[in-house]
């Protein structure tokens, strides 16, 4: 019995011991000491302070190009996950490596060290690999650093004017570490410092940087005023480093002259119609600018004289519009002071691609057959011109690639396609050097259904009362229709016994029936008396109507 309540005992503190694990390595420390640490089958095991701290090999700064080591070290034999991470102000840190399991000390090797590559590293680490991955012992920071020699970063000034009683300044951008020593030259190669000419020319340095990422060095030489009969020449600032390198640059003073044009003249924004670009003002020459000049050409034609705009000398950007699509176009900014113009700044740039559509381009989805039929894509020898086929991704809501092959079709043809996604939202675009244009909606080509006939349909009472009144029109244009007929029959003859034909007349005499009366001769006979007798026509007999006619009575019976 006491056996059982021991091992019951033993299995509650090693619970507890598997909850402290979970703590921080302090709390651990202190709350395991005073419940577990006495059993020394689980000190070794949780109890244990993990330390962690870095070495580094070679323990000083490296030359750039070389190599480093650091060494993360902590107790030996005990099991971990360890990884590394780089800082540049030791407040927040960029993760190197995956958490990596290890039972020994561990080391991170950077080969061909770089500039960039400076700053502050440690290690850090978990007992346990839990789920987020949340180390709980850290070293202290460690750091790295690289030594480069000096560099002078804005060579591509060569001159500066001034004219007699101006100031001029003279300037050398240099960057480097460790911390570059700067010396300026006359024209004589003498070296100039503050006491040269006190009351002319001053030295100027304004540092920033540090001795782990490096210095940054800005050095004038200012002349307050110039005296052209001395101070114009060359000059040279000369960056020595510690290192044993060092990097030189020569500026001339001479009187002001013509501007130079517009630096770095690039892109900035580019559409099918559109174009806008940017640059830096470039040196004035010593002289106050006065105009800046753009222009734009269609190549291959020449640059338009009457089209030069005139723009503020101190603008950086210029924008340009109403132009073609897929449009190889060059650009010119010139600047201008009092002694002249600059050279031309030119860039060479293309417009974007338009709509397909617009291009005579057409794709079709067949949905039936799964496949699109493209119709229209220009044939040249362009390798860089294709079109682009995209599907909408409903889940991601955005644009998608429907497959690699689909990606630049540089040829009409049929291509296959049956996928994820929906069949009846696609858009395809014109590219040029992987830079696409406009898109357009490809047109899906339903399965076409048979019509079924349709029901007839039951009247309603508008259509009820439209019937009635066209069956009665009807009705009524038909009975006009007979009475005319039958008005029009009554004052016919027969064709066999018409002779001729003579107006109704009006009768108002009363006729006696005469039973005696003799009918009107036939066709044949009135023939018979035209021949016998030339001048005696065949007789003609009124029409007279069917309710006109003689009323047959008795004998001597009068007829009214």
């Amino acid at each position: 019995m006491a056996s059982v309540t021991f091992a019951v005992i033993l299995l509650g503190l090693c619970a507890r011991i598997c909850e402290c694990s979970q703590l921080d390595a302090e709390e651990c420390q202190g709350d395991c000491a005073s419940l577990t640490c006495s059993i020394f089958l689980c000190f070794d095991l949780i109890c244990a302070v993990w330390g962690l701290f870095v070495t580094k090999t070679p323990s000083g700064p490296v030359l750039e190009g070389d190599e480093v080591t650091l060494t993360c070290a902590f107790d030996s034999g005990i099991l971990g996950f360890i990884e590394w991470r780089h800082s540049l102000d030791r407040e927040t840190s960029t993760t190197l490596t995956e958490p990596t399991h290890t039972t020994d000390n561990t080391d991170l090797t950077l080969k061909g060290m770089f500039r960039n590559q400076s700053g502050w590293y440690r290690c850090a680490g978990n007992r346990f690999l839990a789920d987020p991955w949340n180390p709980n012992q850290l070293s202290d920071w460690t750091a790295v650093v690289t030594y480069y020699g000096p560099e002078i970063s804005n060579k591509e000034r060569t001159w500066i004017g001034a004219n007699d009683n101006q100031t001029a300044t003279l300037e050398c951008i240099i960057q480097g570490n460790p911390l570059p020593n700067v010396t300026w030259y006359g024209p004589n190669d003498t070296i100039i410092t503050d006491d040269t000419f006190p009351d002319r020319i001053s030295l100027e340095d304004t540092i920033s940087g540090d001795g782990v990422f490096g210095y940054h060095i800005v050095s004038r030489m200012v002349f307050g005023p110039v005296e052209n009969s001395t101070d114009y020449g060359m000059y040279r600032c000369r960056a020595a480093s510690s290192i044993g390198t060092f990097d030189e640059h020569e500026i001339q003073l001479k009187e002001t002259g013509n501007p130079e044009p517009p630096k770095g003249l690039q892109v900035d924004h580019a559409t099918a119609d559109h174009l806008w670009v940017k640059w830096k003002p470039g040196y004035d020459g010593g002289e106050k600018l006065e105009h800046l000049f753009s222009n734009i050409r269609n190549i291959p034609e020449e640059f338009d004289p009457l089209a030069w705009i005139s723009i503020w000398p101190y603008s950086v950007s210029e924008s340009y519009y109403d132009l073609q699509p897929d449009t190889l176009y060059q650009v010119a900014v010139y600047a201008t002071n009092k002694h002249g113009s600059s050279p031309y700044a030119t860039l060479i740039v293309r417009t974007i691609p338009g709509y397909p559509d617009e291009m005579g381009i057409t794709v079709s989805y067949i949905q039936a057959q799964g496949k699109f039929v493209i119709v229209g894509i220009p044939e040249d020898d362009d390798a860089g011109t294709c079109l682009r086929l995209e599907v909408h991704d409903e889940a991601q809501g955005e644009w998608v690639s429907l497959r690699p092959d689909l990606d630049c079709i540089q040829h009409d043809g049929d291509f296959l396609y049956s996928g994820p996604y929906p069949t009846d939202h696609f858009r395809y675009l014109y590219c040029r050097d992987d830079v696409c244009g406009h898109w357009s909606y490809v047109t899906v080509v339903t399965p076409t259904v048979t019509p079924q006939p349709t029901r007839p349909t039951v009247a309603t009472g508008d259509d009820t009362v439209i019937i009635a009144v066209c069956v009665a029109a009807a009705i009524f244009l038909l009975l006009v229709a007979i009475a005319f007929c039958y008005k029009r029959k009554c004052c016919s003859g027969k064709p066999q016994d018409e002779v001729g034909r003579t107006a109704l007349q009006p009768n108002s005499t009363v006729e006696e029936f005469n039973p005696s009366y003799d009918p009107p001769p036939t066709y044949v006979q009135a023939v018979e008396l035209e021949a016998e007798n030339n001048d005696d026509p065949p007789p003609a007999y009124d029409c007279v109507p069917s309710h006109e006619a003689p009323q047959v009575t008795d004998e001597n019976e009068e007829q009214v």
